[in-house]
């Protein structure tokens, strides 16, 4: 009741013809029980109507109903009549339940249970009566395991895949009768099943792995694990997953083991820092999610032993399990049904930008009132049982856009521009990447393609990339792509990518755990980021360095930080590792190399003011371009007759006329009027010895 209901009639209903005697109400099924002349009704609290098949009238003996009460799980209510008589209904049975891949086992009743398969709507329910009331079930390809406390009895249910002779009759009785049964040294915690083995978690932290049909002569018939032979004192299996090759279990040391079944022997073993609480893997075993002590999610590949926390990893103590999707197995769920009573779902990506990856999806899912079991996840959609044990299915907030529209038919089309945009995003989120461009083509829309291409990029999916940006016009980036389009090696493949994202850092991380780390000096070089790419150099190429601080030196030439520029060229000379190594003396600098060295050296000496020294590495080069620069520097220094005698020595004459005429030195400027053919310095020259009265001149 809200504080805004307060006064306000939201029901009203007449259960009973003419008493009303008494009123129960049940938290755990939300469910109303009444009593009354005409026996005892139960009315649903979800919708507010009876439930006609649960009413219950009593006869003259029995008398009338006076008291009821459910039990505090509300699966019996108890019911006092007048006749003296004190009645247990039994008003829902346990929520209990497994699955194996789509298909699913629940307790059908007290005695009974039924497997159904969830992703076919025609299929049969197959029903067993078991001779117990179970605590616990566990589903295979071909058992289902029922149990209690330290025993367990195992059924065959999938007939169908077995040769059989005779009438339904014997085939039904088949399925009634267990074809093994078993007692361990222990209460059972989890029982997991595949086509030939059972894993069986003991609450003293042992776990037995066995064949389902007994097999004395099979020398791989049972083990115990820790094995006894190991170090395991204080050492207690915590989690267990079973897959068809492997049995993987994790222990309170935080090591998760791999067990190999058709090998008998474990084929790996990972440490983790802290205890490992639960353990989860996809139906090949080629990925694993476990939850550490403190309560964080783990992706771990035991293919390569590489691991990785789960970003955004939903905190706290709630988590009661995880899903794969039985449908796309990169596709997960976080089941949270104490806490949050949530659904948080995550994708997983074995190749991005940033090596293997799962993102967490924003769309949170709220497990409506009553749904207290979830059991499998298939194509985004979670099945499961209410309190009441029926089975019930709800489709997760991060697909209800993909399967809540005609996605999947042909009318596609007639969908809003919305709704596909929708569905579009939620494809994107679950990277199914040519699904989301069939819808890219009918919204046409410039950032839906821009949203496509950076994600077809980050999953290293370049041919679809191209394609997106060939639909965006953009010819640079097309023809960037096709230049990397076909590289194998996915880290140089993840640093040339995240180079045109502008990502420079990362790229240097996935170009230096490449095959062709060199990429990592030559982006660096490109970008003008000399200094780490000197750093780079002197690990990957150390005869590079030379080139390197002669181009980081005209880099600061123009910049104007003439004495950081002299100290690179200089560094260009003496940083030439063939001498250093001891190649015979001599190095192996190319004359172009040394040319615009010491080229470079001779105008930053000037520039730093020593004239004398510059003069003479200028005019000791013999090279009339650098003299030239080096005139001009002396020029702007005005250093004239040292300029003027500079420019002389290059055959700049007229350069060399002109600052003799304005510096009137015509003694040094009359004998190059022959070499000069411009009027205006032929007039400076005549008007000056005119002003002289050396007509003659």
């Amino acid at each position: 009741t809200h504080m805004k209901e307060i006064g306000e009639e939201l029901q009203s209903l007449k259960i009973h013809e003419q008493q009303l005697v008494d009123v129960v109400y049940s938290a755990s099924l939300n469910k109303l029980a009444t009593c009354g002349d005409d026996g005892v009704r139960v009315v649903d609290m979800q919708d507010w109507k009876e439930l006609k098949t649960e009413h219950k009238e009593f006869n003259r003996e029995e008398g009338d109903p006076e008291r009821m009460e459910w039990t505090k799980d509300g699966q019996i209510l108890t019911v006092a009549t007048s006749g003296g008589y004190v009645f247990n209904f039994l008003m829902s049975i346990p929520v209990l339940s497994a699955h194996h891949q789509t298909k699913m086992v629940y307790l059908s009743s007290l005695r009974n249970v039924s497997i159904i398969d969830l992703q076919s709507d025609g299929a049969p329910v197959v029903s067993l009566e078991i001779a117990i009331e179970p605590s616990f079930l566990a589903l295979g390809p071909e058992h289902v395991a029922v149990g209690m406390n330290n025993h367990s009895w195992f059924h065959t249910w999938n007939l169908a895949s077995k040769p059989t002779t005779g009438n339904g009759n014997m085939m039904a009785q088949l399925q009634n009768q267990p074809v093994h049964e078993r007692e361990y040294l222990g209460s059972v915690r989890q029982i997991l099943l595949n086509d030939q083995y059972a894993a069986v978690l003991l609450d003293n932290g042992k776990v037995n792995l066995h064949l389902i049909v007994n097999d004395a002569e099979n020398e791989r018939d049972s083990k115990i694990f820790p094995d006894e032979k190991e170090d395991s004192k204080d050492v207690r299996i915590t989690s267990i997953s079973l897959t068809a090759d492997f049995l993987i279990y994790s222990t309170s040391r935080g090591t998760l083991h791999h067990f190999y079944l058709k090998d008998w022997s474990q084929v790996g073993e990972h440490r983790h820092d802290v205890a490992i609480s639960a353990v989860y893997a996809n139906p090949l075993g080629t990925r694993v999610i476990f939850i550490d002590a403190q309560a964080r999610g783990y992706m771990f590949s035991p293919v390569d032993d590489h691991k990785f926390e789960i970003p955004n990893f939903p905190s706290g103590n709630g988590i009661e399990k995880i899903l794969f999707d039985q449908a796309d197995h990169n596709t997960f769920i976080v089941v949270d049904t104490k806490n949050t009573r949530s659904l948080t779902t995550f994708s997983y990506s074995s190749q991005t930008t940033k090596g293997p990856s799962v993102t967490k999806i924003p769309a949170l899912t709220k497990l409506p009132s009553g749904f207290t079991q979830v059991v499998v996840f298939n194509d985004g959609v979670i099945h499961g049982q209410r309190n009441s044990g029926t089975v019930a299915s709800l489709t997760v907030a991060s697909h209800d856009a993909l399967l809540n529209s005609s996605l999947k038919t042909n009318t596609r089309m007639s969908r809003s521009s919305d709704k596909l945009r929708q569905s579009f995003h939620q494809l994107l989120q679950l990277n199914r990447l040519k699904s989301a461009w069939d819808l890219a083509l009918q919204l046409k829309s410039r950032d839906i393609y821009q949203a496509l291409a950076k994600k077809a990029m980050d999953q290293l999916e370049i041919d679809m990339a191209i394609r997106v940006y060939r639909e965006l016009k953009d010819t640079a980036m097309v023809l960037s792509l096709q230049q990397i389009q076909g590289i194998e090696d996915k880290d140089l493949l993840s640093g040339h990518i995240l180079l045109l994202q502008g990502d420079y850092t990362l790229a240097q991380k996935f170009f230096l755990a490449s095959s062709n780390p060199i990429q990592a000096l030559q982006m660096r070089r490109d970008l003008l980021n000399w200094d780490m790419a000197l750093k780079l150099a002197s690990q990957l190429a150390p005869h590079e360095i030379p080139s390197i601080c002669k181009e980081y030196a005209q880099s600061l030439e123009v910049k104007g930080d003439h004495q950081q520029a002299l100290a690179m060229y200089q560094r260009a000379l003496t940083d030439d590792p063939t001498v250093a190594a001891g190649a015979g003396g001599k190095s192996k600098l190319t004359k172009e190399h040394l040319k615009a060295v010491n080229g470079g050296i001779a105008r930053m000496t000037l520039r730093v003011g020593d004239l004398q020294k510059g003069r003479s590495l200028a005019l000791a080069s013999g090279d009339k371009i650098l003299m030239k620069d080096c005139a001009a520097i002396l020029e702007q220094m005005k250093q004239y007759p040292d300029a003027a005698d500079m420019y002389v020595q290059a055959e700049q004459y007229e350069k060399a006329a002109s600052i003799y005429n304005m510096t009137m030195n015509f003694a040094k400027s009359g004998p190059l009027m022959d070499k000069i053919t411009t009027p205006k310095i032929h007039l400076q020259y005549a008007k000056a010895k005119e002003s002289q009265k050396d007509y003659a001149a």
